[in-house]
C-alpha cells in the first residue's frame, strides 16, 4: 500500500514539473540584429568635424590661458654644479646675486643627474636649494622673497646619457621676478 502511494504521488509531482510543449513557429524566417547601420547623412559628418575642431581649440584656447596666468620671470640664471657637490661659489652666484636685490620674488630650482630618484640625490638637490638659499640670505636678500624647489632625477635640461648632459642636469635655476602679482 505504502509501495502504491508513494508510486502514485511522485508521478504527480513528475507530471506536475513537465514543461509545456513548445510552440510552432510559423511564418517567414528573419534575421535579428544584423541590420547595417546607414550611412550618416553629410550633416551629421559635418557636425562630428566641428566638434572635433571646437574640442581642439577649446584645450588650445585653456593651455594657453594658464601659460599666460603664470608670471615670467624677469631674468633666469643657471648655476652648474660638479658631481655630488651642494656648495656654489660667489663668482657663479654674484650675477643672480646683483638681480635678486630689487627682486620681489626669487625661486630656485634644484635639480640632479641621476637616473632614478635615490634618497642621497634627493638629499643633494635639497642641500643644493638650501645652501643657495643661505647664500642669497647672508648677502642681505629678503628670506620671505625666496622660494625653493628640488626634485631628484627628473626634470632634465639635457640628455642625461652623455657626460656632458648629465653636467647640464646638475643644476639649480634662478628665477628672478621684477614685479609680482598681489594675491
Amino acid at each position: 500500500m505504502k509501495k502504491r502511494l508513494i508510486l502514485v504521488v511522485a508521478s504527480l509531482l513528475l507530471t506536475a514539473c513537465s514543461a509545456p510543449k513548445p510552440p510552432s513557429i510559423t511564418g517567414k524566417y528573419e534575421e535579428v540584429n544584423l541590420v547595417k547601420p546607414k550611412p550618416l547623412s553629410e550633416d551629421v559628418v559635418i557636425l562630428k568635424d566641428i566638434q572635433h575642431q571646437l574640442i581642439t581649440m577649446n584645450a588650445l584656447h585653456v593651455a594657453q590661458l594658464n601659460q599666460e596666468s603664470q608670471p615670467q620671470p624677469s631674468q633666469r640664471f643657471v648655476i652648474h654644479y660638479p658631481f655630488n657637490q651642494t656648495a656654489a661659489s660667489t663668482q657663479q652666484m654674484k650675477p643672480a646675486l646683483v638681480a635678486a636685490k630689487s627682486a620681489c620674488k626669487v625661486e630656485l630650482h634644484a635639480r640632479t643627474d641621476g637616473a632614478i630618484p635615490t634618497e642621497g640625490d634627493k638629499t643633494v638637490a635639497k642641500n643644493r636649494a638650501v645652501n643657495l638659499r643661505n647664500q642669497l640670505v647672508r648677502y642681505g636678500i629678503e628670506p620671505t622673497k625666496i622660494f625653493i624647489n628640488y626634485a631628484a632625477s627628473t626634470d632634465y635640461a639635457d640628455n642625461n646619457w652623455t657626460t656632458q648632459g648629465r653636467a647640464n642636469n646638475r643644476r639649480v635655476e634662478i628665477n628672478i621676478y621684477d614685479t609680482c602679482m598681489e594675491e
